[in-house]
C-alpha cells in the first residue's frame, strides 16, 4: 500500500476503508480552546486571533470528537487511537472511553520553549491520548526512551502548519503502537508530518486533509523528503 493520501472531509471517504482493516489510529484533529489570541491573560486564547488555528481549528467540540470516535472505531482491527488534542478536549476523549469500556491514557508533548507570561504552568505543552482496548498493548522495544509519557522535541521550524508536529516525536509513537507494515489511519493529515514518520518506520499510510492548499504542502513534502 505505501503511502495514501486524499484532498477530501475524512466523512466523505470513511466508507471506502473497509472495516477490521487498520492497526492504528493515529492523528491530530483540530483542537478546541477558547478564542480571542494571546494578551498575557489566563482564558483567552492561546493563538494569533487572526491565525488559522484560531478561525479555522478552534471548534473541535464534544459533538465533533464523539462523531470521529463514532463513524472510526469500526474500520480498526482492535482499538487503537494515538490522538493529539487540546486541554479542553480531553475529558471528552477520555470520557468517550469510559462509556465504551475502553482503556486510556494520557501523554504530554513538552516543546521545551520559555515561560509563558500568563497565570499558568510555565512549559508550553500539548497533549496526547490513547485510547485502546483488549489486544492492543504496547509494542516491545528496546529503547525505554519511547515508553516515556512526556515527550520532550522542540516545535518544528519548517512552519509548513500551525499545528505542526516533530517528525520524530510522531516516530516515537510509532514504534509503541504498531509495526513495520501495518496500516495506520490519519483522518486529519495536515502538512504531513506522520505520513513522513510512517515512511521512515516503514508504515503503511492512508491520510485524508481537508485544506487543498496544506494538501498540497503534505504531498510535496512526502514527495521529496528531506
Amino acid at each position: 500500500m505505501g503511502i495514501v493520501y486524499h484532498n477530501d472531509d475524512y466523512k466523505n471517504i470513511i466508507d471506502s476503508i473497509p472495516n477490521n482493516s487498520i492497526d492504528l489510529i493515529f492523528t491530530d484533529p483540530p483542537y478546541l480552546f477558547i478564542k480571542g489570541g494571546m494578551k498575557g491573560k489566563l482564558n483567552v486564547g492561546k493563538m494569533k486571533a487572526n491565525s488559522f488555528m484560531n478561525k479555522e481549528m478552534s471548534d473541535f467540540d464534544k459533538k465533533s470528537i464523539y462523531e470521529f470516535l463514532n463513524l472510526t472505531i469500526k474500520k480498526l482491527k482492535k482499538v487503537n487511537y494515538f490522538i493529539f488534542c487540546s486541554k479542553l478536549q480531553l475529558p471528552y476523549y477520555l470520557n468517550y472511553a469510559v462509556e465504551n469500556k475502553l482503556q486510556f491514557d494520557v501523554g504530554i508533548w513538552d516543546k521545551m520553549s520559555g515561560a509563558l507570561k500568563s497565570k499558568q504552568f510555565l512549559k508550553p505543552c500539548d497533549y496526547f491520548v490513547r485510547i485502546y482496548g483488549s489486544g492492543a498493548g504496547l509494542k516491545k522495544c528496546d529503547e525505554n526512551i519511547f515508553y516515556e509519557k512526556v515527550k520532550r522535541y522542540k516545535s518544528p521550524k519548517g512552519n509548513f502548519h500551525e499545528a505542526e508536529k516533530p517528525v520524530d516525536l510522531l516516530v516515537d509513537i510509532l514504534m509503541i503502537s504498531s509495526s513495520v507494515d501495518d496500516v495506520v489511519f490519519d483522518p486529519f493529515m495536515g502538512s504531513g508530518s506522520l505520513a513522513l514518520a510512517c515512511q521512515k518506520t516503514k508504515r503503511n499510510y492512508i491520510g485524508v486533509e481537508q485544506v487543498e492548499e496544506i494538501y498540497k504542502i503534505a504531498i510535496q513534502r512526502v514527495l521529496t523528503p528531506s
